[in-house]
C-alpha cells in the first residue's frame, strides 16, 4: 500500500465504534493544515456543521477499546487488538494527533492525524451518547 488514507482504511474496514450507535468509520483526506480548519471541513462533509464542538483527548478515545473487558470473549479480544493495531499505526506515522467531538446527543467523533507531509488525514465515526 502506498498511502496512509489506503492503510487506514484496510485498518478501519469493517471496525466499529462500540456505542449505541456501532458506527464504522470514513477516512478523509485534506491538503489543509491547521486542525480547526480541517475540522471545520470534515464537519462540512459529513453534515455536521454548526453543531457544538468539544474538544478531547486521543488517548481518552483509545484507552477503552484497546483493552478487553472479558479475556474470555474472542470478539472483545479481537476487536481491542484490531483497534491497538489502528493506534499503533497512527501514533507511529502522525506527529500530531486531534480529537474533536462535535453534535449534542449523537456525537460526530473526528480524529485529525497530521504527519510530515502536507496532507491531512481524518477518521469519522458516530457515537450516541445519552
Amino acid at each position: 500500500m502506498e498511502s496512509h488514507k489506503e492503510w487506514l482504511e484496510v485498518l478501519t474496514a469493517d471496525l466499529v465504534y462500540i456505542s449505541e450507535s456501532e458506527a464504522g468509520f470514513e477516512v478523509f483526506r485534506f491538503s489543509e493544515r491547521e486542525p480547526e480548519t480541517v475540522l471545520s471541513q470534515a464537519m462540512d462533509e459529513t453534515g455536521a456543521a454548526g453543531q457544538p464542538v468539544e474538544r478531547g483527548e486521543p488517548e481518552a478515545f483509545f484507552q477503552p477499546l484497546t483493552g478487553t473487558q472479558d479475556p474470555e470473549d474472542p470478539v472483545a479480544s479481537e476487536l481491542a487488538a484490531r483497534y491497538r493495531e489502528l493506534y499503533d499505526y497512527i501514533s507511529g506515522h502522525f506527529r500530531r494527533i486531534s480529537l474533536f467531538r462535535a453534535g449534542l446527543e449523537r456525537k460526530h467523533i473526528y480524529l485529525i492525524l497530521q504527519g510530515e507531509e502536507d496532507t491531512t488525514y481524518v477518521l469519522h465515526t458516530e457515537a450516541i451518547e445519552t
